[in-house]
């Protein structure tokens, strides 16, 4: 069920609030209750609100704040009474119930606070009150001058019953004269009495009295019936509008207001009400004054007396005398009570009793209060008393008139149980709290009197209907154990819903349960009542016939009514908490970000994903604006982007960003988001809210765009290939056919100049093709003797150049070469260059430093130790974990390769790479790398002699036809007889057709033949036909792996393109070796 539709359900006013106060939802009962105040309310306008806005009924906001502050501080259930006044003077009293809601682990959650009406009940309590009040008032009369003390008590709780009265009178009337007289007693506004004695307006208020009927006059500016207005003006001094008498035996009860239409039917109820106590105190004083007129009187009046009359002796504290209502109130028959003494009938201890007579004594006045009396069988009954010193023949007497209050006493207390026991299962937060219910259950019906052996809940399972738990004593008074079972009669009593009481099983067993029960319980069971409940029944039993009557009956329905509430609360709250958690767990499953915001963009609910990509807790977030939890820009521009939430209002519909947006999250981090935004209605169709979902697409974004650029990458690096090794081709041309000229230059030093000029020219281009080669692999490093110190240098200062960042450099002057990829490490030492040139985006410094680490700083191969120091912003400790991770990056354009691949690179050549970093302070790269195994190769030029006196011949497969006649020019000047294939396979057949008569010495096989054969593929097929047969692999592609391992793929020797004349020397005299 929906948990809005169980929260709609609930009868009284409710508001469902957060943690923080703020509104999440009112029900319907709650608008109209607003409504009835004058407000004119709507759902939307709360959810969201503080409940602090609107306390309602006229409640001080102070006071509201504080009962709510206490209700979210403590954890605990609070109450709140107060009273308020209408615009048309009327008394309200309304009370608020606070019950907090806690999650599983004990967390605040929020809260649900209940609204009443209870200017009923305080009215009726306010007027019992009021009714004793005027009673205690009148008997304490010795004269008309103490009808200044009715008057006070009369006005006094007329205004504490809310009613908007401004004077108020009592007219009595002398009924002993012909015409009868009448005696005005008034209180202005002002709170003055005025007893105006005999005046005028007798008539009218004699011809009121007389007609017994209430006499309201409205407005008297309207109709003045008995043309009074100018008389009660001038008696009062202003303008009276409305005014009403109500007669009682005694005179008539008047009040009056300056406005018209002043009093409601309730105001004219509690009128008649106090006139009827009126009456029946002038009754009671007339009674009393006729005791003190005359004794001889006193047997025949006191007799005729409903309340309990008794005299005491002062002097011995005995009863002297007693009427009939007395000892038919305490049980005694006539003259039983004469000699007995006061301690014996007071139910106090004598201290107290001897305190009220010494009280009575001293004051002379009459004395009243509460008290209890011992009844001739011993138990208790509750009065309320006046105590009066008389003289009764001839002595000193104490005469007590005292009145059963036992009933309005019995329901005092009746209530009060019940309304204990409705704040108690209040308090459940499930039905599983049963055990505590039921004990609670069983007291409140002791407390209450009503006399069971047995006490049971009998609850049915709601679900199915067929299955009853059984909470059923075994002895008087212990704790009930369940049991469950089909029980088809409990199960018809609870259909039916009404009580079912059986009397006396042994007379009449109309169900067949009296041998049950006997089982059950051991003993016979004569009386049983069940009273159905929401849920299931409550059972009572007695080991007597006739056990019950309508008032337990009575009293078990009041009860059993407080457990229907209690159980339908828990229901509503278990199906609210369990809507709730789906939703919670709900959302929690779902890796997309929720945020929920109400109309006004404030945020109320977060998941765990959004709380994940923005950074905001929901404790943190709820309540603030979306823009500040969710901060976008656009990825392009990095201009603010416009509030979702404004846009949904607007066009009442779901929107879209339409592109992808930066997310800036509170942890500083950048995500790229693609969002969609949708309204939130009421059931009306309203819009209440807003809900925003949305991805992180960085990762998708950041694959799109490497594929894109791997796209790229991959035909630039076909691109950069082809065109290296054509390149290389030529050059290779180039430089052989410099080393042949050098040779012929050997007698002129100007020409060999120019010819070694010309060398160190192609040797660059050289190394411009080999930075082509290294952009367009990835792969094996092709490893050479490397200086190190020249390669940082040369690296940096290139990177650097045009920045506004500074390097320094300090290498060790005996600084180690390393065995490296020249081009890869180069790509390293720019990556690192650049990070720190961006890290320092005004400006700086960067320190670069290299030195040998000694042999015991190290524990395996000997190293060289290059520090990258910068003054930049430094790296936060949850970004430095992860900054060598492929794709990861805080940088909203960054790719997350450069020092994954750096990284990767120092890692391949057999070292490491670290970072060390301090936010605000800077950051240092620390690379090891393997010092150089072998010495580094010289290069050979032209300018050096070749040597000669090859001997042998030579096969060469070579695509390139320039490239086959240099080699040939080569291969006859270094003494060798040589042949020439453009593919492999016809170098394989040449090798086949020499191997009988003339076979060759040594081959030189490209690598790369399109169209055909490569060489590692030609020397698989010679090694077939001869497994001795000796090769050089040559290509253009340096970076290509069979040429960094080429002993691996079987060959003996290897030449780079482009080459000079002592490469291809040396390469094949080691190949012969």
């Amino acid at each position: 069920m929906d948990y809005r539709a169980v929260f709609s359900s609930i009868p009284l006013p409710a508001t469902l609030i957060d943690a923080a106060g703020l509104i999440v939802d009112v029900n319907q009962a709650f608008l109209d209750w607003a409504r009835d105040l004058g407000r004119d309310l709507r759902r939307e306008d709360r959810i969201g609100r503080p409940v602090t806005d609107f306390s309602g009924m006229h409640v001080p906001q102070q006071v509201f704040a504080s009962f709510i502050e206490r209700l979210l501080n403590e954890h605990q259930p609070q109450h709140l009474q107060w009273e308020g006044q209408l615009e048309d003077g009327h008394l309200v009293w309304g009370e608020v119930r606070g019950q907090v809601i806690l999650d599983e682990g004990g967390r605040l959650k929020g809260a649900i606070i209940l609204r009443e009406d209870v200017t009923a009940e305080v009215l009726r309590e306010r007027r019992q009150q009021l009714s004793q009040r005027l009673r205690d008032e009148i008997w304490r009369m010795q004269g008309a001058d103490d009808m200044e003390r009715v008057m006070v008590a009369v006005q006094a709780g007329l205004h504490n019953l809310g009613l908007p009265i401004d004077d108020c009178g009592v007219n009595l009337v002398d009924g002993s004269s012909d015409p009868p007289n009448v005696q005005f007693h008034s209180m202005t506004a002002e709170g003055t009495w005025r007893p105006t004695g005999y005046g005028d307006g007798s008539d009218i208020v004699l011809q009121l009295w007389r007609e017994g009927q209430i006499a309201y006059r409205r407005d008297l500016m309207q109709e003045d019936e008995f043309t009074e207005a100018s008389q009660i003006e001038g008696l009062f001094h202003r303008r009276v509008r409305s005014v009403i008498d109500v007669p009682f035996a005694y005179g008539t009860l008047a009040v009056n207001s300056s406005r018209p239409h002043a009093f409601n039917d309730m105001d004219i109820e509690i009128l008649q009400e106090m006139a009827q106590v009126l009456s029946e105190a002038f009754d009671r004083l007339a009674d009393i004054d006729a005791l003190r007129q005359s004794e001889q009187r006193y047997r025949a009046t006191v007799s005729q007396i409903a309340d309990a009359v008794v005299l005491i002796d002062r002097e011995t504290q005995q009863i002297v005398e007693c009427n009939r209502a007395c000892r038919e109130l305490l049980g005694y028959d006539e003259g039983e009570m004469v000699g007995i003494s006061v301690y014996d009938l007071v139910a106090h201890d004598r201290s107290s009793v001897e305190a009220n007579l010494a009280r009575l004594i001293q004051q002379g006045s009459t004395i009243l209060g509460e008290r209890r009396y011992h009844h001739h069988d011993g138990h208790l009954i509750d009065v309320d008393v006046s105590l009066t010193l008389i003289e009764y023949g001839g002595r000193e007497a104490i005469c007590a008139v005292a009145r059963d209050i036992g009933d309005r006493k019995r329901q005092e207390r009746q209530r009060q149980v019940i309304e204990r026991l409705r704040e108690e299962v209040w308090r459940m937060q499930s039905s599983q709290e049963i055990d505590s219910l039921i004990e609670l259950a069983r007291t409140s019906l002791r407390s209450l009197g009503v006399a069971f052996d047995h006490f049971g809940l009998n609850l049915v399972d709601i679900r199915s209907h067929d299955r009853v738990h059984i909470y059923a004593q075994t002895r008087a008074d212990n704790v009930p154990t369940p049991e469950i079972r089909a029980d088809d009669l409990l199960l018809g009593f609870w259909k039916n819903a009404v009580p079912v009481y059986r009397p006396d099983l042994e007379a009449e067993d109309l169900y067949d349960e009296c041998e049950v029960l006997r089982d059950n319980y051991g003993i016979p069971i004569r009386s049983v009542l069940d009273v159905p409940f929401s849920h299931g029944t409550v059972a009572i039993n007695s080991l007597r016939p006739e056990a019950f009557s309508e008032d337990d009956v009575a009293l078990v329905s009041e009860l059993a009514a407080a457990l229907s509430d209690a159980f339908r609360r828990t229901d509503d709250l278990a199906r609210m908490a369990a809507q709730r958690e789906h939703l919670m767990v709900t959302l929690r499953s779902i890796g997309d970000g929720v945020i929920s915001t109400d109309a006004q963009g404030r945020v109320e609910l977060l998941n765990e994903a959004a709380e994940r990509l923005t950074g905001w807790s929901q404790a943190d977030a709820q309540g603030e604006l979306l823009d500040t939890v969710f901060r976008i820009v656009d990825l392009d521009t990095r201009q603010p982007c416009s509030s979702p939430v404004a846009r949904v209002i607007d066009e009442g519909q779901t929107v879209t960003l339409g592109q992808a947006v930066l997310l800036l999250s509170r942890d500083g981090s950048e995500r790229v988001l693609a969002d969609s935004s949708a309204p939130i209605r009421d059931p009306e169709g309203q819009i209440i809210g807003v809900v925003l979902v949305f991805q992180d697409v960085t990762l998708q974004r950041k694959a799109e765009q490497d594929l894109a650029r791997a796209d790229k990458l991959e035909s630039l690096g076909v691109l950069a290939g082809g065109i290296a090794h054509d390149f290389n081709n030529i050059l290779t041309a180039i430089t052989g056919h410099l080393s042949l000229a050098g040779l012929e230059a050997a007698g002129s030093e100007s020409l060999k100049r120019l010819v070694k000029e010309a060398e160190k020219a192609a040797m660059q281009a050289a190394r411009l093709t080999q930075q082509l080669l290294t952009f367009s692999r990835g792969g094996e490093p092709v490893r050479e003797f490397v200086k190190i110190g020249d390669l940082i240098e040369e690296a940096a200062t290139f990177v650097l150049r045009g920045s506004n960042v500074s390097v320094e450099f300090d290498l060790a002057a005996d600084l180690a070469g390393v065995d490296g990829d020249p081009g890869q490490l180069t790509q390293v030492i720019q990556n690192l260059a650049i990070n720190a040139d961006q890290a320092m985006a005004e400006g700086g410094r960067l320190w670069i430093e290299a030195r040998n680490l000694d042999p015991a700083d190290s524990t395996a191969r000997q190293m060289v130790q290059i520090d990258i120091r910068d003054i930049g912003s430094g790296i936060r400790p949850d970004v430095l974990e992860r900054i060598f991770e492929p794709y990861f990056t805080t940088k909203a354009r960054g790719s997350g390769l450069g020092l994954a691949t750096a990284y990767a690179i120092v890692r391949q050549h057999g070292g490491d790479l670290r970072v060390d970093s301090t936010v605000g302070q800077g950051t240092t790269f620390t690379m090891l790398l393997p010092t150089a195994t072998t010495a580094p190769k010289q290069v050979a030029t032209a300018t050096i002699p070749a040597p000669s006196g090859g001997q042998g011949r030579i096969l060469v497969m070579d695509d390139e036809e320039e490239i086959c006649h240099l080699l040939e020019r080569m291969l006859k000047h270094l003494g060798y007889r040589s042949a020439f294939a453009s593919t492999g396979d016809e170098a394989v057949q040449l090798y086949q057709e020499a191997m009988a008569a003339d076979p060759f010495d040594v081959v030189v096989l490209d690598l790369t033949v399109p169209g055909g054969m490569g060489g590692a593929q030609t020397l698989k097929a010679l090694h077939e036909l001869d497994p001795q047969a000796r090769a050089i692999v040559s290509s253009g592609y340096s970076n290509d792996p069979v040429m960094a391992r080429f002993e691996e793929h079987g060959f003996r020797g290897v030449v780079r393109k482009p080459y000079v004349l002592d490469q291809m020397a040396e390469a094949l005299l080691r190949a012969q070796d």
